[in-house]
């Protein structure tokens, strides 16, 4: 990986030093466009005083995954993270900081307290955030310094509206000209299944149990690789609910270079079923992209969707497979 710029880092500073983080409000996003007409959906969060960070999502449903996750549900913030692209810069601890990064800071010859280190971090579905390629840390500068640019004219970056209805866009018409403007918040599109309709017949056909599984796939512990980028995994689990029996388990991958695709774990769903010989009479299913596209398949399968968005079973099988993981590994 290539070393980050001094002049990354001095535009880093300046942001942390401009920008009123206190009055950044994580849970609202606006979108800054450029002249040539691209455009990142930006979210800032610094109002709870110990992170502080401003994303650049490539859409609005980047961000309305993160705004969807149950901020007191650890995994399903997890399961929100391991599925949204976004470049960030976040100031963290020095612990915390992307590899290498310690060191070009201290190269760059600038200083910046402790809890608050510059770290740019690239965010890709089915990996580990990383390290920022050279391209990315030259398209958040850019977004940074127009997001300062905007800044000197003090329009303040409380001027949002509610997610889910309307949307602030800062729009450059010109050097140092910026034009605010109220969009309609693009509608959020879940993930879109497509399979073979012969292996759904085949399926929908086989005899039903009167059971009711869960069904997920969870983020797990990263243990390949790809171009030297951690990979992070899906663990998809198909538990019976009553009797937490594990039906089948499977660490399911990313395409190499590719963003995650859940097409692998659904696919993986019905052939589980088909090695079983039958279908559930309900199911429930758990995951921000998962839950929504199995609600409106099961009916073709023929089985009865039942909504529980905690899925506490499927929980507590996943964690008691990761604890027999630890164990065989030595407790790493």
């Amino acid at each position: 990986m290539k070393a980050i710029d001094k002049k990354a880092y001095e535009l880093a500073k300046r942001v942390l030093e401009t920008v009123d983080w206190k009055n950044c409000d994580e849970r609202r996003v606006l979108v800054v466009e450029l002249k040539d007409g691209r455009r990142r959906f930006v979210s800032f969060l610094g109002s709870e005083g110990c992170f502080r960070a401003i994303s650049l999502f490539a859409d609005a449903a980047g961000f309305a995954r993160l705004a969807m996750a149950e901020s007191d549900d650890a995994l399903s913030i997890f399961d929100a993270f391991g599925s949204v692209e976004q470049l960030q810069l976040a100031f963290c601890p020095k612990e915390d900081l992307m590899p290498g990064e310690a060191e070009w800071i201290a190269a760059s010859g600038l200083a910046f307290p402790d809890e608050f280190q510059p770290s740019f971090i690239s965010h890709l579905p089915g990996y580990v955030q990383w390290n920022m390629t050279e391209r990315d840390v030259l398209e958040t500068m850019e977004f940074l310094a127009a997001i300062l640019d905007f800044l000197k004219t003090g329009t303040e970056i409380r001027m949002k509206v509610a997610v889910n209805t309307a949307l602030t866009t800062w729009r450059e018409v010109g050097p140092g000209e910026w034009k605010v403007e109220i969009d309609d918040f693009p509608p959020f599109k879940h993930f879109t299944y497509s399979t073979e309709q012969e292996k759904v017949d085949r399926v929908a056909a086989l005899p039903q149990k009167d059971m009711w599984l869960q069904f997920g796939a969870v983020p797990f512990a990263p243990v390949d690789q790809y171009e030297g980028r951690p990979m992070l995994p899906r663990l998809a689990q198909l538990v019976e609910r009553e009797s937490l029996f594990l039906l089948g388990t499977k660490i399911i991958f990313a395409e190499n270079g590719q963003a995650f695709d859940y097409n692998l774990v659904i696919d993986w769903f019905l052939d589980t079923l088909l090695e079983k010989g039958f279908r559930p009479s309900r199911l429930s299913v758990w995951g921000l992209d998962l839950a929504p596209i199995m609600k409106q398949f099961a009916p073709d399968l023929g089985i009865e969707y039942v909504e529980d968005k905690e899925c506490r079973e499927l929980h507590q099988v996943y964690g008691e497979f990761v604890e027999l993981m630890k164990s065989q590994q030595g407790g790493r």
